[in-house]
């Protein structure tokens, strides 16, 4: 191959389009069926067979592989203490206050969103939402996901959910105005409104 050759080759795009070219040849299902077959005539094979546990036993005898099989003993020994440890240390570091002030908040919430008060549960979990003052964040409350998000897209800007609740009123107080007969044939198939 020609130095320019390989100089070109070796640019980034180049390598990304390459890259990306041979994901998408290899995902291609011809192409993985041909992949299969040949490994699984390999594994039959008695001679490879015996040769690819050799050299997987002997990698599981290196430090290395050792060491991560130990470490992957320990994170399960102490999943539930990890995943504490880390919700502990992201809260103090992100809003500045410990796991027990945390834990305090959802108490005097009554371990209910702020806003809707939807209880708090596996599927609906407290975010902690603050505001960030001259630079340090300060906790308001927790709240479930929906309402925390919510605040995000109007911006936390009262003008905003003023106007949305407008908005809403408006529309609440002309469909009261709409005779009954008009709105059930006005509404869509299945159900949905």
């Amino acid at each position: 191959m020609r130095e320019r050759d390989k100089l070109y080759r070796q640019r980034p795009e180049v390598k990304e389009r390459r890259r990306k070219a041979a994901l998408e040849y290899s995902r291609r299902s011809e192409v993985r069926e041909k992949h299969n077959l040949a490994a699984r005539k390999r594994y039959q094979d008695p001679e490879y067979r015996a040769a690819f546990k050799a050299k997987q036993k002997a990698y599981s005898q290196t430090p290395r592989a050792k060491e991560l099989a130990r470490l992957r003993r320990q994170t399960a020994k102490n999943k539930q203490y990890m995943h504490e440890y880390r919700q502990e240390w992201f809260q103090k570091n992100r809003y500045g206050f410990s796991m027990e002030q945390w834990k305090n908040m959802l108490a005097e919430q009554g371990e209910r969103c702020a806003l809707c008060h939807v209880p708090f549960s596996e599927f609906c979990r407290p975010h902690t939402d603050h505001l960030v003052v001259d630079g340090k964040p300060v906790v308001r409350g927790l709240l479930c996901r929906e309402c925390n998000v919510g605040l995000g897209i109007f911006k936390e800007s009262p003008r905003l959910l003023m106007a949305a609740i407008d908005y809403i009123t408006d529309f609440q107080l002309r469909m009261d105005s709409v005779p009954t007969a008009r709105l059930a044939a006005a509404k869509p198939a299945g159900g949905v409104q």
